[in-house]
């Protein structure tokens, strides 16, 4: 892992991919293959922006007409709306009165590919300022969003049931669908390694899921399982480690074991 205070080599790319982490930042070539990361961690959140400026012009990234950037600003708070609601007041309406501090949150809208829903997200403007300032390039997407899409594609695809667990730090966020629709869409704060696994197996109780034939993908942004892929090993036959790549096209890589 690199740290603020490591020198940075200038690396000319045409399309970055960065991934908020727990602890910091990961960014990808996309046109390089395989999922070889730089890394860049913060000591502490207070060191945003200034590192996280620091490590972007050194790597000759700022500003760069000719660069491509996505980024992937992981949130907590999202909720899934009906499409019809679109007025902003109204959406903020609703995002206040599903979350406390909701009147600080700045909200992106992201239709989802039903056509019915759409998905509601915090995107902290500090952060969104930080990136149009670095960035001629940039488009700002929220990871449990493409998660969710891409779970939806591939049920449909695939005709099955599909369930991604996402792991990041201390939440464990949780989406199912079916050809037809999604099932479910949320995230859980744990407390410890065994609520990750209380919670999947509760949700899995609550929508009647086939452990046998249920297609899971358990993952995180970091390239290594977590915790929650060894404990369902009794409860599911098919269980599929990824790693979150923060491409809006592929954003689910899987993982051989």
């Amino acid at each position: 892992m690199l740290t603020p205070d490591q020198p940075v080599q200038p690396i000319a790319l045409k399309h970055l991919a960065i991934v908020t982490t727990p602890d910091g930042f990961l960014f990808y070539d996309v046109d390089q293959p395989g999922l070889s990361a730089l890394a860049l961690t913060l000591e502490a959140p207070f060191d945003f922006p200034d590192s996280f400026e620091h490590y972007v012009t050194a790597s000759g990234w700022a500003q760069d007409p000719n660069l491509r950037v996505s980024i992937s600003q992981h949130s907590n708070r999202f909720m899934v709306i009906p499409a019809s609601i679109n007025d902003p007041s109204q959406v903020r309406a609703l995002f206040e009165t599903a979350f406390i501090k909701g009147k600080e949150a700045d909200l992106s809208l992201f239709p989802m590919s039903d056509g019915k829903q759409a998905f509601c997200c915090e995107l902290p403007s500090s952060h969104l300022e930080t990136y149009k300032r670095m960035f001629n390039h940039v488009a700002v997407f929220n990871p449990t969003f493409l998660m969710a899409e891409w779970v939806f594609r591939e049920a449909r695809t695939r005709q099955e049931t599909i369930m991604l667990a996402y792991h990041y730090g201390q939440s464990l966020h949780l989406l199912v669908a079916n050809p037809d629709k999604w099932l479910f869409l949320n995230v859980f704060t744990l407390r410890s390694e065994q609520d990750a696994l209380y919670f999947t197996l509760r949700v899995m109780e609550q929508l009647n899921l086939d452990p046998f034939t249920l297609q899971a993908y358990i993952g995180s942004p970091l390239q290594h399982q977590p915790p929650l892929f060894a404990a369902l090993e009794p409860y599911l036959k098919e269980r599929t480690p990824f790693i979150y790549t923060g491409l809006p096209e592929a954003p689910v890589c899987t993982l051989v074991i």
